[in-house]
């Protein structure tokens, strides 16, 4: 959370995924939003697919910006909900069973160290 409690992102891998995560919230919609808000995992594997337009004005710019997927993840424990973790790949494609069950444990190992 932000001055106010805006939700804001705080940790990007590159100035182009900061800008997709700063764009979630300005248009208030979009994977890091949606995992966040609604508290479950939020994927979609082809952002360019015609199903991929569930967050207008994300999808294009992510994929203008060479994102082929997203995938995001909430940090919570319990009802205490601190954000998201967002994996972006370039290409479109599934994460696959192994990769989700490690980024469940990396996002609860986050909150437990965000929590102190």
């Amino acid at each position: 959370m932000g001055p106010g409690g805006a939700i804001v992102a705080r940790y990007a891998s590159d100035p182009a995924i900061q800008l997709l995560q700063d764009l979630q919230f300005t248009v208030g919609a979009g994977p890091t939003a949606d995992a966040y808000s609604r508290g479950v995992p939020v994927a979609e594997s082809d952002l360019a697919s015609d199903g991929a337009r569930r967050w207008i004005g994300f999808c294009s710019a992510a994929v203008e910006a060479g994102v082929g997927a997203v995938f995001s993840f909430p940090l919570q424990i319990g009802a205490a909900r601190l954000g998201a973790l967002t994996l972006y790949r370039s290409q479109p494609g599934l994460l696959g069973n192994a990769v989700d069950g490690h980024v469940l444990v990396a996002a609860e190992m986050i909150t437990r160290i965000i929590l102190g």
